[in-house]
């Protein structure tokens, strides 16, 4: 609302609370709320990124893309703590990119996703065959997230099986779609001077995004 980009008319927030569910409604958005079907959830903030109440959370993050996959839909998927600055529709749905099955923010660094380091907290998915039997077994290896304790790691792993089996595939470069691994708890300098999104991950806790969405004045509630 803040940059007047229009997303109500076609997003869909997946609500795991019904307090959320509420919020959201009385906000103007569609608001999916299933109960219990994807496992019930705290209504409350993790305490830390990869507890137990975050592994669990992420079988809503895996169940909720494939169901909007077996419908029909392309989904774009994207984390909470992002802020939109420009409609990133005007890139991710230019001409020349049309032929992608999937676009995934780049992560940084991180050793534990390399070799292609994609960030599963901002991705386009167009429901063509290949990104369906790709997120088909995402979903049926949900397992791994108890194991990594993430979801990241297993979709990076399954990214490059199915990249060398015709899955068309773009990272987005971090000059467009920034990734919190280009600003700290007290240094904004590394990020770029005009991202489409920016993304307040590489954090431990709520306390640490609310931190540098402070500091790079991206916060607006």
């Amino acid at each position: 609302d803040r940059h007047n980009i229009e997303v109500r008319s076609w997003t869909v927030i997946a609500a795991l609370d019904e307090n959320t569910a509420q919020m959201f409604e009385q906000l103007g958005f569609a608001v999916y709320y299933p109960g219990p079907a994807y496992g019930l959830q705290i209504d409350r903030a993790v305490d830390c990124y990869g507890d137990g109440n975050f592994r669990d959370m992420m079988f809503a993050k895996n169940a909720v893309v494939k169901d909007l996959l077996d419908i029909g839909f392309n989904g774009l998927f994207q984390d909470v703590d992002l802020v939109w600055l420009k409609d990133p529709w005007d890139f991710l749905e230019a001409p020349d990119r049309g032929m992608l099955d999937a676009q995934f923010m780049y992560d940084g660094p991180n050793p534990n996703y390399a070799p292609l380091h994609a960030n599963s907290g901002f991705f386009f998915l167009r429901n063509t065959p290949q990104c369906r039997n790709f997120w088909q077994q995402a979903f049926d290896n949900f397992d791994k997230v108890y194991v990594y304790g993430g979801q990241q790691q297993a979709v990076n792993q399954l990214l490059v099986h199915h990249y060398f089996r015709g899955l068309k595939l773009d990272l987005l470069g971090e000059a467009e779609f920034a990734n919190g691994h280009l600003f700290t708890l007290d240094d904004v300098s590394r990020l770029p001077p005009d991202p489409y999104v920016i993304h307040c991950s590489w954090t431990s806790n709520l306390e640490h995004k609310l931190k540098k969405y402070r500091l790079a004045k991206l916060w607006f509630l």
